[in-house]
């Protein structure tokens, strides 16, 4: 699972070097949206399972300066040392066969975790 999970952070990066813009802050800003949608996802399913009142919008400044520091502490975990340049380099030696195939898998779990938190998010109402 970690071999994937690093696997789509190359692979978003690698789309991004394309682009005329900053690649490793547009990939910390991809996943923290992934992440952050997964989480809430998350919750709704807590909430809905075990009749939970989870507040799903909080309107406090702390949450969001915590998460703010929580996505600054994913950059330096996974990107400011360099050494995910490291585990980069085995990916540049996928044939295209495999490239096709892993790309597959990125998109689902990339548009997929956003999908299924819009697809989630009615049962709120349709269950209640």
């Amino acid at each position: 699972m970690i071999r994937f999970y690093m696997y789509v952070v190359y692979r978003l990066y690698d789309f991004f070097s394309k682009k005329d813009t900053t690649p490793i802050g547009d990939t910390v800003i991809v996943m923290s949206v992934i992440h952050f949608l997964q989480v809430f996802t998350l919750f709704l399913y807590i909430n809905i399972f075990f009749d939970l009142r989870v507040q799903f919008i909080p309107k406090n400044l702390n949450f969001y300066l915590i998460v703010f520091f929580i996505y600054i502490l994913y950059y330096f975990f996974v990107f400011h040392n360099g050494k995910w340049k490291e585990w980069a380099n085995q990916f540049k030696e996928e044939t295209s066969q495999e490239r096709k195939r892993n790309g597959i898998k990125v998109w689902l779990f990339c548009w997929g975790s956003i999908i299924l938190f819009f697809i989630s998010l009615p049962l709120i109402a349709f269950l209640k």
